[in-house]
């Protein structure tokens, strides 16, 4: 069965950052962490797909980016965060969490 999970790892600084526009309640603009909005997307995809699908974050800035060359080889080229599936980089500079659970739904059938 754990042949059958996705994996999905979020790309990004682990420190706040300031995006444009509104990100907390009552419509003040003020610093979110990239890695507080993986852990709303694993949140989000648990409920979704339960134990078959595995969310990380990556801090851009560690050593384990060399364990994935494919996303170092877009960094240059796109805005974080970077969102790969199972290794492969597919969405880049937001968490769009329904187009990720698109993806991850896709990916599910497929290795069914």
């Amino acid at each position: 069965m754990k042949d059958r999970k996705v994996l999905v790892t979020v790309f990004g600084y682990d420190a706040a950052h300031s995006p444009g526009g509104c990100t907390c309640a009552g419509g003040l603009p003020g610093p979110i962490s990239m890695s507080s909005d993986a852990e709303d997307l694993k949140k989000f995809l648990g409920r979704e797909f339960k134990d078959a699908v595995e969310v990380r974050f990556v801090d851009v800035r560690s050593v384990e980016m060399a364990l994935y060359p494919e996303v170092m080889a877009v960094l240059e080229k796109e805005r974080l965060p970077v969102v790969a599936v199972d290794k492969k980089p597919r969405f880049f500079g937001g968490l769009s969490f329904i187009a990720i659970a698109d993806e991850v739904k896709k990916v599910l059938e497929e290795k069914n």
